[in-house]
């Protein structure tokens, strides 16, 4: 028996056991999806997850086979090219399946989820949101690149970030730059060279390589908030427009056999723009076994909670508070908190949360306790 029969019976029985319970999405003609095509595949198979949103056992398998999906055309989500919402006991299953995603599209976003398993997928977006090159000329406000013939140049590009790596390893430069923030613009001088006009003066060194990244942060292979009994096992991210797997409000994360790689037989010397995998603010256990991460553009696992920096007391059991950057991250009624001192980062005292309430325009955070604050809080210092 040849190897491609044994593929399509591994597949039969794949497919049989997924089967066996719960509500199957298959991938295919019967809802408007064609591998291999390279056309787009949003629509469909979007449409497909709306239409059980809200319900239990739903497996949703993805045969052998290429699924492209483009930016701007999920009309449940602008931001995500598949939304999984409040669905419970949810199975994707991808088998000998590639999905490729173009544009600033994040990937999968799961919402309210529970009971999640996403395995065997493989994830890559092309082209790839960075570009790599070497430098050829350098005056401290601008520098020359060359770019690789793998990564076409127009001129025009955004640049959110820079870094230099070794042209003989590959890998980042011992004591090299890494640079966010700092481009101006980008002009095209010859083909395939393109000039980095940048804000500030910065010495970049001739000859060495750099990885020029369009998109660092916001659109990430998988997103899971405010979900519960997380598994992803199995999968591979070849690269993504920001993060790999992120967990926001998230209980119970499982990430087993996780593969976050360049993608072979290409001259990418990076995967992910940014974390391989980032949780935060999320409760119970964050596991992961046999995982395998190379080149991402930052941590190849980030875990962290999130301190509130206390504006002001707001009365006798409440105080209003600010998050770093501004971001709005409220912590929900029930979690405990711990009170610091900004100077000494030691907790003296802790509470659970009875309400939050948040000020969209100020970025600030009303927290109220289920017990009377403690004299000597002050101004500066932080809660987590």
């Amino acid at each position: 028996m040849n190897a491609d029969a044994l593929a399509v019976i591994a597949v039969l029985l794949a497919f049989i056991a997924i089967s066996a319970c719960g509500e199957t999405i298959v991938a295919g003609s019967a809802i408007g999806v064609k591998a291999d095509d390279g056309m787009d595949d949003t629509k469909a198979m979007q449409a497909a997850i709306d239409k059980v949103r809200g319900r239990s056992g739903v497996n949703i398998v993805f045969p052998r086979g290429r699924y492209d999906f483009f930016a701007g055309e999920n009309p449940s989500s602008k931001h995500y090219a598949l939304l999984f919402d409040n669905i419970n006991s949810l199975r994707i299953t991808g088998i000998d399946a590639e999905l490729v995603f173009h544009g600033l599209v994040a990937g999968f976003g799961f919402s309210r989820c529970s009971d999640v398993t996403v395995e065997g997928v493989v994830m890559d977006w092309q082209p790839p949101s960075f570009s790599v090159g070497e430098v050829a000329a350098s005056d401290g406000m601008s520098f020359d690149v060359r770019m690789w013939d793998e990564f076409p140049v127009r001129g025009g590009e955004k640049v959110e970030a820079f870094m230099e790596y070794d042209a003989q390893t590959r890998r980042p430069l011992k004591r090299g730059l890494d640079v966010y923030y700092a481009v101006e613009n980008t002009v095209l001088v010859e083909p395939q060279v393109l000039r980095v006009n940048l804000k500030r003066r910065i010495p970049v060194s001739p000859g060495s390589l750099v990885i020029l990244r369009h998109q660092v942060y916001g659109y990430n292979a998988m997103d899971f908030n405010e979900c519960s009994n997380v598994t992803v096992a199995g999968a591979t991210i070849y690269t993504a427009p920001g993060m790999g797997i992120t967990g926001q409000y998230t209980k119970d994360i499982k990430v087993r056999n996780l593969e976050v790689r360049p993608r072979p037989g290409t001259n990418r010397i990076m995967s992910t723009t940014a974390d391989a995998t980032h949780f935060n603010c999320c409760y119970g256990n964050i596991v992961m076994e046999s995982c395998y991460f190379e080149g991402m553009g930052d941590d190849a696992v980030n875990v962290h909670g999130m301190y509130h920096v206390i504006d002001r007391l707001a009365g006798p059991d409440s105080i209003e508070t600010r998050c770093r950057n501004n971001w709005l991250l409220p912590p929900r009624p029930g979690d405990g908190m711990e009170f610091v001192h900004a100077d000494t980062l030691i907790p003296f005292f802790e509470a659970a949360v009875k309400a939050v309430s948040v000020d969209n325009a100020s970025r600030k955070h009303r927290i109220t306790f289920d017990r009377r604050l403690p004299d000597g809080i002050w101004a500066g210092d932080a809660v987590g």
